[in-house]
This record gives structure tokens, sequence and C-alpha cells, in this order.
């Protein structure tokens, strides 16, 4: 048999064992997992009562799927059409590969760091005869299986629909759905070979928890920096398309667009997308995939020595650094009960990355983003020569009218009136935003039978998580609500509204999420972000909030509409309704933890 043959079959079988220890889409059932780890470690799994229906997340996961492909299709759509209009249908391709670009390079970081490195198998493949090249090919395709995975939901849709409203031949969509397995390839390769030199050469690289905190800080920065970029573009911008301001005239040469020569065949696969002739066409999108192919290679040719070191650097042991006299004092003085299981709780959270991402920071993200969007409307309202900006102007506007008044006896007060509905849906939807409540109990992993060693009551412990939960959902929105009333000089009685409606939803938010994390928990995962970002319960808990939240957001605006209502009373009644809802669900929480909590087996 020839070597490269038996090369190839080594690295197929290599990538199905890879895909069946961290599959892309979890849906066996946790009782089986824990089973299969007893019976592979010697030790007792951790067993709930319930047993997952299989159809059901099934069909959840396509209905997601099919949103975010919707979602992506109609911008798709949308933005073909109107460069179609203004003769500019060729920087569609443009636009959505650098997107790709930018989608394959913050994504598949991340993807490359935990696949590469923080995977739990490595030490045994490298005891395996597999060679260093055959390590890497496998460990590549894993991950570009799940940039696949990320285009064909937010890419392909786009580039679909975008070609129908721009009006391209059918060439272009043969090309699109073939360069959909290559448009990845060059940027995940370089990302990889970047990553394998950071990981050998930089000293913080061996510590994997203080590599990941600082790498997520890193891009976390990076992102929200390119958000403000946009945000002042966008404003700056004289053109006023649907694409939100942008003047896309400008963008095949800027530097945005550049960026894709650092990828060797985007320019190649841009140029091919646009054009309108066949046989050209072909020809660039052949010459791109040879250049995909060759990055990739030398890739795997000078990555492979420097993996195998890098890995071998990881697993050496660190300096231990001796605690003082002073800190070992303030680390043994006694403090109450509850105080120590927050601390507990919120030390296990922030020490580890993955969840001091994905629960802390990432509930940051987004009212982060929508202050800079309105800081630079603020920017971008004063460098037109505005007297004030839209946002100044808007708080002048809510200031004119009591609450008191009428909905509709004045313009002031029917405006009024629907703001406040409106701080209520986004204040709700900033509080669906929590992974730290849903991940509650399934972030202990297998340690969770600690907490019936605990001398504390299985209230309590939920009580502590359920604060710590609350005042990182809090955050966000009290963030927003001061940048809010700053920058728009809001009325006092709509700031404390703010304040109270966020609390609320937070305390809900976090009520629900624990409860639905308590009745299936995901206790058995191989690193720490399937606790979270694999974990069905944060998905439920969400949609939950959306629901309470519709429901809510519903009733103000039937009121609203039908009764009249002035805004003071649709205020009232909002409380009112998360006051009712927060009463029950913690009655249930009060309830129903320890039993589920004693349902644990061992």
């Amino acid at each position: 048999m020839d070597k490269y043959t038996l090369s190839l079959r080594r690295v197929r079988v290599l990538v199905r064992m890879l895909l069946k220890n961290t599959p892309v889409i979890d849906l066996k059932s946790p009782r089986r997992q824990h089973r299969l780890a007893s019976r592979l470690t010697g030790r007792p799994g951790l067993e709930t009562a319930k047993k997952p229906n299989r159809w059901g997340m099934i069909i959840l996961y396509v209905f997601l799927f099919g949103y975010l492909a919707f979602i992506s299709a109609a911008m798709g759509y949308v933005s073909g059409r109107s460069l179609s209009f203004t003769g500019q249908a060729e920087l569609l391709p443009a636009v959505l590969t650098t997107a790709s670009a930018m989608l394959a390079l913050v994504f598949g970081f991340f993807y490359v760091i935990s696949v590469f490195y923080h995977s739990d198998d490595l030490t045994t493949l490298l005891y395996l005869p597999f060679k260093p090249a055959e390590i890497m090919i496998g460990k590549f395709a894993v991950t570009l299986i799940y940039e696949y995975v990320m285009n064909a939901a937010f890419l392909l849709p786009a580039f679909i629909a975008g070609g129908i409203g721009a009006g391209f031949g059918a060439h272009y969509y043969v090309l699109v759905l073939l360069a959909q397995f290559f448009m990845p390839v060059a940027p995940l390769a370089v990302m990889t070979f970047l990553v394998v030199l950071l990981m050998r050469f930089a000293p913080f690289a061996k510590n994997k928890d203080r590599f990941n905190t600082i790498s997520s800080i890193v891009i976390l920065v990076l992102v929200l920096a390119g958000s403000m970029f946009f945000s002042l573009n966008s404003q700056n911008s004289s053109a006023s398309s649907i694409t939100g301001g942008v003047d896309l005239s400008g963008l095949a040469g800027s530097k945005l667009n550049r960026a894709l020569y650092l990828f060797p065949g985007l320019p190649l696969l841009v140029k091919s997308l646009a054009q309108s002739r066949v046989w050209p066409a072909v020809a660039d999108f052949v010459l791109f995939v040879l250049l995909a192919l060759l990055t990739l290679a030398v890739m795997l040719l000078l990555g492979q020595g420097l993996y195998i070191s890098g890995l071998t650097a990881m697993n050496q042991g660190g300096h231990r650094r001796r605690l003082s006299r002073s800190r070992l004092g303030r680390a043994l003085k006694p403090r109450a009960a509850l105080l120590s299981l927050m601390s507990l709780d919120w030390k296990q959270t922030v020490r580890t990355p993955a969840f001091l991402m994905n629960c802390v920071l990432g509930t940051l993200i987004v009212p982060i983003v929508f202050l800079i969007s309105g800081i630079a409307g603020l920017i971008g309202g004063l460098g037109q020569d505005f007297s004030l900006s839209w946002l100044a102007q808007a708080g002048r506007y809510l200031g004119r009218t009591s609450p008191v008044t009428s909905g509709q006896a004045h313009t002031e007060a029917f405006v009024l009136g629907i703001v406040v509905i409106a701080v209520n849906g986004v204040l709700a939807f900033l509080s669906s935003i929590n992974g730290m409540a849903p991940s509650a109990l399934s972030r202990e992993g297998q340690n969770a039978y600690y907490m019936k060693l605990l001398p504390a009551s299985y209230n309590r412990q939920v009580l502590a998580k359920w604060i710590n939960a609350t005042l990182v959902t809090l955050l966000p929105g009290l963030l927003l609500i001061v940048a809010a009333a700053i920058l728009l000089r809001l009325p006092f009685y709509l700031s404390l509204y703010g304040i109270l409606v966020m609390l609320s939803w937070s305390g809900l938010s976090s009520s629900a999420g624990i409860l639905l994390d308590l009745y299936r928990p995901r206790l058995t995962w191989d690193n720490e972000t399937q606790a979270v970002k694999n974990n069905l319960g944060v998905l439920l808990a969400n949609l939950l909030i959306i629901l309470l939240a519709g429901i809510g957001v519903g009733l103000q605006l039937l009121l609203f509409l039908w009764l009249h209502l002035a805004a003071l009373w649709l205020l009232l009644a909002g409380l009112l309704y998360l006051l009712l809802a927060n009463i029950l669900l913690i009655w249930l929480l009060r309830r129903q933890a320890p039993r589920l909590l004693r349902q644990l087996e061992f």
C-alpha cells in the first residue's frame, strides 16, 4: 500500500474520532454520555432522571438555522437589489467575501485554540502512531467543519439571495456553492499558523487560563474598535442607502477590501464572482482554489514542527507563587456563609476564561455596541453642523410632557407612552443575554457532588448563584440607562423606571435560567466552553425570557392603544407584571431546587 494512501486513511480515522469526541451539534443523550464516561474512566458518572427529546433538539436546531438563514438572505437580497439600482452590483461579492474572511479570523482564532491546544485528546494523540502533519490535518479539518457550519448559516444565504437581487448569471450560483468549501481555507490557514507561532514563543501561552483570558479580551477590544470605526464612517458618509448609510462606491479600493490580499486567492474569488463571462470566471476560480490549497500546504509544512514543540512547552510546569502572610490571613478570615458561597461561585466564573468570556464579558458586548452607536450618532450629528444631534433632540422632546397626560391628548404624550413600552422591551432583551444563570449548575461539571458536602442548604447555595447572576445581568442595563440619562437628559422618573425594570428583568432572568438548568444540567463536558455554548438550557432560558417579554410588552401596548392610558399607568402596569412574574418564579425555584439537587445520582 502506498504511504500516501496509508496516511490519508489515518487522517480519515483521526477526523472521525475527533468529530465523535467534540461533535459540531451534540444530539446524544447526557445519560448515555455519563455511562460511557464511567466505563472509560472507572469513576461514577453523574446521572439525571430526565432524558432529552432528541427530535425536539433537532427541530430546535433546524428552526434556529432557518431563522439565521432567513435574516442573512433578507439582508443579502436587499443589499444586492440596492447595489444593482446604483450600478454597483459587482461590489456585493467583495463585501460578502470580506465578511467571510473576518468571520474566519474571529471565530477561527477561538476554534484553533480550542481544537489544536486545549482539547482533552492531545495526551492520547501524542502516543498514537500519527505524524505531526497528520495530527495538524485532522485538527484543521475539524476546525474547517466548524467554519462550514458558520458560513452555511450566516453567509451562504446572503450570497445566493444577494445574487438574485443583483441579477447575476447562473454560473455565479454554481461558483458560490463550490466556493463555500474553499473560501475559509486560506484565512483559517493563516490564522492557524499565527496561533502556532504565538503558542510556541509567547511566554504567557503556556498557561491555558491566562492565555484564554488575555486573548478573549484582546479580541473583544478589537471587535468594539471595529464597531466604533464603522459607526463613525457610517455617520460621516453622505450616501443614504439601505445598507446603513455607508457609501459603498469606495469600498473596493478601501483598506478593508485591500485586506483580502493578506489571504492568497480571495481577490481572485471576488473577481470570478463579479465576472459576467463564464470562462474567465471559471479560470479565476480555479486559480483561487489552487492558491488556497497552496496556502494550506505551506502552513502544514512550516507549522508541524512548531506545533509539537508548542504542545511540549505547554505541558511544562510553571513557577508557583507563594502567598504572603497578610494574603494568607485575609484568605483564612471567616466570613458569612452566603458571602463565601458567592465568592466561591464568582471566583470559579472569573478564573475560567470560557466562563468569563461567555457569562460576564459576553453580556457587556451588546450594551457597549449600543453605546458606541449612540456616541457615534452624537459625533456625527455635531460634525454635520446640526445644532444638536438627534439624541439630544430626542431627550428634549421627551421632557416636554407630563407622564399623567393621556397618550391621545398630545403628540408628546403619545411618544412618551411608546418610549415607556420600548424601554421595557429593550431592557428585557438585554436581560435575556444571560449565560451565567442558565449554566449555574452545568458549570460545576463533575464537581457538582460537592454541593451535597458543603455545610449549607441547597436553597442558600442556589441563592448565592442567583445573586451573582442577577448582578452580572443587571450591569449591562445599568450601564445603558446611565449613558442614556446623560446623553438624552432623561426625566428622573423615566430613569428610575428603567432601573426598576432592569432590576426586575435581571431577577426574572436569573430565576428562569437557574430553574431550567436544574431541570436539565449538562454536567459532563470535555472543555469549559461546552458547559455554556453547547448547553440547550441557555437557549431555552433566553427564549423563555423573550416570550415573557413579549407578553408584558403586548399587555402594555394593548392597554395603551385600547384604554389610552398615560405613561405613568403604563409604567405601573409593567412593574406590576414583573413583580408578579418574579414572585412566581422565585417561589418555584425555592420549592423545586432542593428536590432537583437531591435527584442527582453519583
